[in-house]
């Protein structure tokens, strides 16, 4: 297996993670559960860090690859402040 694949396979799931967190994209999974900081932060803190850690590792990236990874590591960000004003709206 090519290892340089692997930062972009951490932000695939970090932006599905963080997608399927959101109580207005997912209405299954209870407010409750959700509205618990650390159960969604944590996870998402350590895939971005983890998908960051191995992106750096490695320095031989075609820009395609680099463009496409930047793009969905601002998009999981994108989705984690949207996450956080879904959880606060709800919570009001």
């Amino acid at each position: 297996m090519e290892f340089r694949i692997a930062p972009m396979i951490l932000v695939v799931f970090n932006v599905c993670f963080i997608t399927l967190a959101n109580p207005f994209i997912n209405e299954w999974i209870p407010l409750k559960d959700l509205a618990n900081y650390s159960k969604i932060l944590i996870p998402f803190g350590l895939l971005f860090l983890l998908a960051l850690g191995t992106y750096l590792r490695h320095t031989y990236y075609t820009k395609v690859f680099k463009m496409s990874f930047i793009t969905l590591m601002l998009l999981s960000l994108g989705m984690l402040a949207f996450y956080i004003v879904a959880i606060e709206q709800q919570n009001l």
